[in-house]
């Protein structure tokens, strides 16, 4: 398929300002950058020039979609401008930052905005644009794929670890390591955006997975991979250190058990358990290739497994189940979901209310000291329940609890009878968070 025509602004721009469209057209962040290449590898390059003397305006074709806007900024008594253009065919959208325009503070007048229509011209391509897939060329040398995808990744990284506002170099490596497509099968990919609403990247290229949000793994059964910063925060309270064994209980199809692999180290090892029969299965052979990870088909709360220094919950709980506790080292974490039935119910566009959502779902963190436990809650959250670890009576005390909006007091997990009930957040069989 040939490539098709670059199209030219032409600005009539003194060279000032020409100066200043070149910095306001800088590309930013790296994920979006490639995201947006993948896009521009189907249009060719977009340049930019003066427009030359001489020439005529019959030559050129009048740029509906490109527009000079001017707003005027009473704080600084000046213009300041920004460039919008829309490639409808090619699907890119992209608004330039803004940069300071003295030259068309006239057309403000400090009456709101205006708009100017600038030309383009259409001239074919002196190269083709760049195949997907094929090598790309960086100050002269051939880039292979795997490059630059790691490349990505280094960068998707930094910037979710930015979004979890953590600053830990070990997970920082375990995000940039794994690769998300390896886990998430063909694409295109169904990207989460409120419940109930899922849209389908524009293609097939893994670059458009490195991004902090949610993608479906089965999209109607609210079945998801996780959203990236979300992980981050909690593996950063879970701390595991090289040499840990960590049980993945709710692995799905085993991306952040692979990091918890990496951040485990080859001393270390994973127990990832998952009750679903088709995930289970997913994950062993997405994990077939890390030495150090056994998968488990199972339930969570029942399923027998070594001491363990970490317990990372991965899906909607009533309580926290004996086997966790019990199967604790000293100094061992557990991460869970506690959430109640509202919390679990799917939600469509239409009903979904985040506030009662932060009332209904709480990740907390619980300790062994010996034989105590601490306690404190994390953050609210949204997940999908847990199959076989639900209790109905502990789900009511749960809802009860919430309703209190005092989750933050919590320091302690007590095992036993002997704390009054006016000093318990939440009353479980046999223990209580307080």
């Amino acid at each position: 398929m040939s490539a098709l025509p670059i199209l030219r602004l032409d600005a009539a721009h003194d060279a000032g300002q020409e100066g200043h469209l070149r910095h306001a057209f800088r590309r930013r962040s790296r994920p979006i950058e490639h995201a947006r290449e993948g896009l521009l590898e189907q249009i060719g390059p977009i340049e930019f020039r003066r427009q030359t003397a001489g020439v005529k305006a019959g030559n050129y074709f009048e740029a509906q979609q490109i527009d000079l806007r001017n707003q005027c900024e009473s704080e600084r008594s000046r213009c300041r401008c920004f460039f919008e253009y829309d490639i409808q065919n090619a699907g890119l959208v992209h608004t330039a930052s803004r940069l300071p325009c003295d030259r068309y503070a006239q057309d403000c007048g400090g009456r709101g905005q205006s708009a100017k229509k600038y030309p383009f011209t259409v001239r074919e391509p002196t190269q083709t644009a760049h195949p997907p897939g094929e090598p790309r060329a960086v100050k002269g040398l051939p880039m292979d794929r795997q490059t630059e995808l790691a490349i990505v990744r280094r960068a998707y990284a930094k910037q979710t670890l930015a979004a979890a506002r953590i600053a830990d170099p070990r997970i920082e490596a375990a995000f940039a390591d794994v690769p998300r497509e390896d886990f998430l099968g063909p694409g295109p990919w169904h990207i989460f955006h409120i419940p109930g609403l899922y849209a389908p990247t524009l293609d097939t290229d893994p670059v458009l997975l490195y991004v902090n949000q949610v993608v479906g793994i089965i999209p109607e059964r609210g079945i998801n991979n996780g959203q990236p910063s979300l992980h981050a925060m909690l593996l950063a309270a879970a701390a595991i250190e090289e040499g840990d064994h960590v049980v993945h209980v709710g692995a799905g199809t085993g991306y952040y058990t692979a990091m918890m692999a990496f951040l485990a180290g080859p001393t270390g090892r994973v127990t990832a358990i998952e009750y679903d029969t088709a995930l289970a299965a997913r994950a062993r052979a997405n994990l077939a290739g890390r030495a150090n990870v056994s998968v488990f088909e199972g339930n969570g709360a029942t399923l027998a497994f070594d001491p363990a220094d970490v317990i990372y919950v991965n899906a909607g709980v009533t309580h926290p189940a004996d086997t966790w506790l019990d199967g604790l080292t000293d100094g061992g974490r557990l991460i869970l979901p506690l959430t109640t039935d509202a919390n679990a119910r799917p939600a469509s566009p239409g009903n979904f209310d985040p506030m009662k959502t932060m009332r209904s779902g709480l990740f907390f963190k619980i300790q062994r000291r010996g034989a105590e436990f601490d306690a404190r809650g994390l953050l609210p959250t949204a997940i999908i329940p847990a199959e076989g670890i639900r209790d109905k009576a502990a789900e009511i005390a749960l809802e009860a609890a919430f309703e209190k909006r005092n989750w933050n007091t919590v320091t302690r997990l007590v095992r036993g009878e002997e704390v009054p009930e006016d000093r318990c957040w939440l009353r479980g069989q046999g223990w209580c968070l307080t």
